[in-house]
């Protein structure tokens, strides 16, 4: 039935006038309605793609990129109408390829994105600018024939609209913060090409086969599939952005039992290693107090046959150990100890803690080793000749203070690029951060890091008003 209405169409289809010159096209390009047009696609592809989260930042920077994607998109336009004058072929697909082009330079040039997350989204992005635009057109040219006196420029008023509101809530919920699997990537841009692909050749075809004209049974029905075709797209995006945040959520749950897992058997191992040196170290003393006996008394003979039954029991220098009062940061803190000097880096630790602290050890474990790892690391990655982590922990008010630097031969200009997981598998790595920062909120304080005088610096602070279990529950 489709393919009939088509034929009588083109049968009936008026001869085509002279083609437009190019003032005229420039006279349609800048005029106002054209101008919201491209402004509104602007406007979406810019926040889908980063431009809204970067406006909270850096306004200025996000403004001057709306205005480049913009003008790409104009200046795309100029430049394909003109073709079109020379080549006729082009008649139909100059604003979508210009739009193409533009929302691909944009994305190479300035989306922040992983790579998988940036061709979804950017695809995503292009194929609902073409279908709103397209379906705004047609419906306006439907309801014109129906409607005596209407006028269809309103219909594209409204698909601008929708884009602006598109744009606020696609930006709101990016892919940028997933990973995206390359099923996902190919199914998107499956169905973006493919629903995409069906406006363009309905443009060619209502060009070059009827000039834009039509009855109103075939508009009507491209504007019921132009809008099947645009909610197939955002629902498949929609998909696409809730199982990425799901598997997302099982990663972070299974990342979190593991270093829950580590953190309570490195716990455990260094517990039982500091009771051990306690026990060495409560026999010295006792050891000390019967030589000072035997001296006292005179019993230089028995003096010497103990020191002989003692020799070799300490053949190797016992290592350093951090006592601070507290006993769980005791056992973070030697833990952390035995790490740096394995690594070649020197801890130097002054700590004076509340003997009882109203956090549970596990999440005190999860803070510390994370951020003090993270500095010895970064000591042995810049190869920092003889490096010192310092460590000090101290009250300050009502507020536990933590201050952790480390030697950086870093920029303060890099700290963005610093705060990023270096590792291979982002999926995995990098959660630290986000664990850090989420107990910090949970106890009530606050976190900064800076680089300052060749040194970075990481600063947090604990609410000691905090009651047990209600911090990040229960005393552990």
């Amino acid at each position: 039935m489709l393919i009939r209405i088509l034929m009588n169409e083109a049968a009936q289809a008026p001869v085509p006038a002279a083609e437009p010159g190019m003032e005229e096209i420039l006279r349609v390009l800048l005029e106002p309605s054209n101008l919201l047009k491209y402004a509104c696609a602007a406007i979406f592809a810019w926040a889908v793609l980063g431009g809204l989260r970067l406006c909270r930042r850096r306004p200025f920077t996000a403004l001057a990129r709306l205005i480049v994607l913009f003008l790409f998109f104009q200046f795309l336009q100029i430049g394909l109408s003109l073709l079109t004058l020379r080549y006729r072929i082009f008649a139909g697909i100059g604003t979508w390829l210009s739009a193409l082009i533009g929302v691909l330079l944009y994305t190479l040039l300035f989306c922040p994105f992983e790579r998988d997350a940036a061709i979804v989204t950017a695809a995503f992005a292009y194929t609902t600018i073409t279908l709103v635009i397209e379906f705004g057109a047609v419906l306006g040219r439907t309801i014109q024939m129906v409607v005596e006196g209407f006028d269809a420029a309103w219909v594209g008023y409204a698909a601008n609209v929708l884009l602006l509101v598109m744009a606020v809530l696609i930006g709101r919920h990016p892919l940028r913060k997933y990973y995206v699997s390359v099923h996902a990537v190919w199914m998107n841009l499956i169905a973006c090409a493919a629903n995409t692909g069906v406006a363009v050749l309905f443009d060619i075809y209502a060009i070059h086969v009827f000039e834009r004209g039509g009855n109103k049974e075939i508009l009507s029905f491209v504007s019921i599939t132009l809008f099947l075709l645009y909610w197939v797209n955002f629902t498949i995006y929609v998909m696409t952005f809730y199982l990425c945040r799901e598997q997302a959520r099982v990663l972070d749950l299974t990342t979190e039992t593991q270093i829950n897992k580590s953190a309570e058997n490195l716990m455990a191992v260094t517990e039982a290693n500091l009771e051990e040196y306690h026990k060495i170290n409560h026999d010295i003393r006792n050891q000390h107090a019967y030589m000072l006996a035997l001296i006292r008394k005179g019993d230089y003979e028995g003096l010497e046959k103990y020191f002989e039954e003692l020799t070799g029991t300490f053949a190797e220098s016992l290592a350093p150990v951090v006592d601070c009062g507290n006993h769980t940061l005791n056992v973070i803190l030697n833990m952390e100890l035995a790490k740096a000097t394995q690594a070649g880096v020197r801890l130097d630790v002054k700590a004076a803690p509340p003997h009882e602290l109203p956090y549970r050890d596990l999440d005190l474990c999860k803070l510390y080793t994370n951020l003090i790892d993270n500095s010895i690391e970064a000591c042995v990655r810049e190869k920092i000749e003889n490096p010192t982590v310092k460590i000090l922990i101290t009250v300050n008010g009502d507020y536990l203070f933590t201050r952790i630097f480390n030697p950086t031969s870093q920029a303060p200009s890099s700290l963005e690029k610093n705060l990023r997981t270096s590792k291979a598998d982002k999926r995995i790595h990098g959660k630290g951060r986000t664990i850090v920062r989420s107990i910090v909120k949970a106890g009530g304080g606050r976190i900064g890091e800076r680089i300052e005088d060749g040194l970075y610096i990481t600063e947090f602070m604990l609410d000691l008003r905090k009651k047990e279990g209600t911090a990040y529950g229960g005393k552990a």
